[in-house]
């Protein structure tokens, strides 16, 4: 009767060892500590590998074991408080909730979304002085970030009668959960108000989110009215992709969506962002203008969003994105008439256009090219349109000679608590009031 080989347990030991060595030295890069697709870092663990390999099943002297052994030992520890240190160190890298909890939403990575259920109280400064690495420009405050089961900051449930649609300046990043406009239009002024906004989404992105969610936001038979907030600096750069419909986009599921899930994980290593920080520190002059008060204090600036306003029409006309963006308009008023959505677009000025007088160049026009073309853009697609810019402009005047206050955080790409006070009642007055009442 014929038998099964047996295989030798030297051999089973051998590929036990060999398999414990590899998976330690994989652990960093799994965890999301080694930049795993770099040439320098997979060269170095071959090194590795091969060597702890050699040590431990050619059989060499002790020294070579003992090396071993202390290579393996950094590589599993250095996996390990990766992963414990999380909690901790998240404080110390993120400098608002808005960057702890974003993410790419793993069913749909092409559309951003925040970590669901959040409840975040952080002591927090402007992505401005985080970019920059100026200490001195923080404008330290407190902010509360809660997000709701769906990966959006709410806390108020319900059916709402007004659909708050944009990027960071929606979401009001940096601010704290009870003075951000859109809570305000509901606390001050009675609305029903979802905020479907997520920072880091252009026009597509907000689109799609609203095209996903609006399901199970409106009541059968009962419209809705749309403040769609579109923001000057960056929404004609953001990503702009052909799909329209949800129905066209790459979902994912099973496997796909837990290498997605593992992938956003991986990108949140604190221990690999702050190694990063520390050997490429980005200068305060490559991305952040800085000028001073009157009264002497530090008042940032994008650069990026400074080369911006100017743009004329044409220019915006010419932009690689102008032309899916202008299909994305179109698209929301195909879904707006499905839907019984009533859509204003609420043109939001960039810091940089309202504090122009503390910059080198000046806006050439008050009224921006990118203005022009959502205004021909709303026109077009039966919404109603309302650009921010000369109302901001006028209060900032008057409070930097009254009392020296900004509409912004100096040290913040985005509003101050009086900026949102000020959104909140010019949309309520201006759009809201006469639209619903």
């Amino acid at each position: 009767m014929l038998t099964a080989a047996r295989v030798p347990d030297w051999w089973i030991r051998r590929l036990g060892q060999t398999l414990v060595i590899l998976l330690v030295i994989l652990a960093p890069s799994l965890t999301g500590l080694n930049p795993a697709k770099s040439l320098h870092t997979r060269a170095g663990m071959v090194v590795a590998a091969a060597f702890c390999l050699y040590a431990f099943l050619a059989a060499p002297r002790r020294w070579a074991r003992q090396a071993a052994l202390a290579i393996l030992a950094f590589f599993s520890w250095a996996a390990v408080i990766d992963v414990v240190s999380r909690p901790l160190l998240e404080r110390m890298i993120y400098h608002s909730a808005h960057d702890r909890i974003i993410r790419w939403w793993p069913r749909m990575p092409l559309v951003p979304r925040y970590e669901a259920n959040a409840h975040l109280r952080t002591r927090t400064f402007g992505d401005l002085a985080a970019v920059s690495g100026n200490e001195v420009a923080r404008e330290y405050r407190e902010e509360r970030f809660v997000t709701d089961a769906y990966g959006f900051r709410n806390e108020a449930t319900g059916r709402p009668d007004v659909i708050l649609l944009g990027d960071s300046f929606g979401v009001g990043t940096g601010t704290s959960q009870e003075r951000t406009w859109g809570t305000l239009l509901a606390s001050q002024y009675g609305w029903r108000l979802y905020n479907l906004s997520v920072g880091g989404a252009g026009p597509w992105g907000e689109y799609i989110n609203l095209s996903i969610e609006i399901g199970r936001l409106r009541e059968k038979d009962a419209g809705a009215v749309v403040l769609w907030a579109l923001f000057t600096g960056n929404d004609l750069d953001d990503a702009c992709y052909g799909m329209l419909s949800p129905a066209e986009l790459p979902w994912n599921s099973g496997w796909a969506t837990f290498e997605r899930t593992w992938e956003l994980f991986r990108s949140h290593s604190p221990v690999r962002r702050l190694v990063d920080r520390t050997l490429d520190p980005r200068a305060a002059s490559d991305k952040v203008i800085v000028r001073r008060l009157p009264d002497g204090r530090p008042l940032l600036f994008s650069r990026d969003y400074a080369q911006r306003m100017n743009r004329t029409l044409e220019d915006v006309v010419r932009l690689p994105n102008y032309a899916c963006v202008e299909a994305v308009m179109g698209a929301m008023n195909k879904l707006a008439e499905r839907q019984r959505l009533r859509v204003t677009v609420l043109v939001l000025p960039s810091k940089e256009e309202v504090y122009d007088r503390f910059l080198d160049r000046h806006r050439a026009s008050r009224v921006s090219g990118f203005s022009l073309a959502f205004q021909d853009l709303s026109r077009r697609n039966g919404m109603d349109f309302l650009d921010l810019t000369p109302y901001f402009v006028e209060q900032s005047q008057r409070l930097l000679e009254e009392s020296g206050e900004l509409l912004w955080w100096r040290d913040d790409s985005h509003w101050n608590e009086r900026g949102h006070a000020l959104a909140a009642s010019l949309v309520h007055s201006r759009v809201l009031a006469r639209l619903i009442r």
